[in-house]
């Protein structure tokens, strides 16, 4: 069966979505061919008069939570495009690393981190 999307949301006090989420549990290689149970991110967006509140993070530590709860998964991985250099900075910044499988000379990153 197909995994299903998942979706997190942030929402303020008057109860307007600031930020979202989207996630699912999928498989992916490793160098060494394994298939490795991964928890990706696809979409972490929060709108751009919210930003720098920690919204992004709060959404990024539920997702995470999720991921090792529901998902009975360790790693979380997302792609990133290489120009996005606040979002790089920002996913640094939550401990991601650019993933043994991220290709060399494209215009994205895969990241990925262990939780």
């Amino acid at each position: 069966s197909q995994p299903s999307m998942k979706i997190a949301l942030a929402r303020n006090q008057l109860e307007e979505i600031v930020g979202m989420g989207a996630f699912l549990q999928t498989f992916e290689p490793s160098l060494k061919g394994k298939r490795r149970s991964v928890g990706y991110i696809y979409e972490l967006q929060v709108i751009e008069g919210w930003q720098g509140r920690g919204i992004g993070g709060l959404l990024l530590s539920a997702i995470e939570q999720h991921i090792r709860e529901a998902f009975d998964c360790h790693l979380v991985m997302l792609t990133c495009f290489c120009e996005n250099t606040a979002a790089l900075r920002f996913y640094y910044g939550h401990g991601f690393t650019k993933d043994e499988i991220s290709p060399n000379n494209k215009d994205y990153l895969i990241l990925s981190k262990i939780i």
